[in-house]
């Protein structure tokens, strides 16, 4: 669940991400964690994907 909501949410703004993992996190502190660490991760690899094309 989260490795699909994590591809999910990379695509969003960061406002959005941030909203949306919130609203997990007040479901299950867990899932916003493991969430919060997948989305961190994906967009400091894009970002560095994105220098290393530049």
């Amino acid at each position: 669940l989260a490795d699909n909501l994590v591809g999910s949410l990379t695509d969003c703004k960061p406002y959005i991400q941030d909203r949306a993992i919130a609203n997990f996190a007040k479901v299950n502190a867990e899932l916003g964690r493991m969430l919060r660490q997948g989305v961190d991760a994906a967009n400091k690899k894009r970002s560095e994907q994105v220098r290393h094309h530049l």
